[in-house]
């Protein structure tokens, strides 16, 4: 997770590259999986910009019953 206040700054999707270059050459990873809280729907947009298809939910599991969904991405 990046802070809050660097959010939009590009770290997010820099330390992605570097995790997909680092597991596409070590040839041990056919997947990346990742979630974010139901209601942060800036987060669900990020991952599906960035290939990651919706893979399954679970409702109520943090704080104030908000749920988490969870997303693949295939490498």
């Amino acid at each position: 997770m990046v802070k809050d206040g660097l959010r939009g700054s590009g770290i997010g999707e820099s330390l992605l590259n570097f995790l997909e270059g680092y597991l596409k050459k070590e040839k041990n990873s056919e997947f990346l999986l990742s979630s974010s809280m139901t209601d942060a729907t800036k987060a669900q947009k990020w991952h599906i910009r960035r290939g990651f298809e919706e893979c399954g939910f679970i409702t109520s599991i943090n704080e104030n019953n908000v749920g988490e969904v969870f997303f693949r991405k295939n490498l």
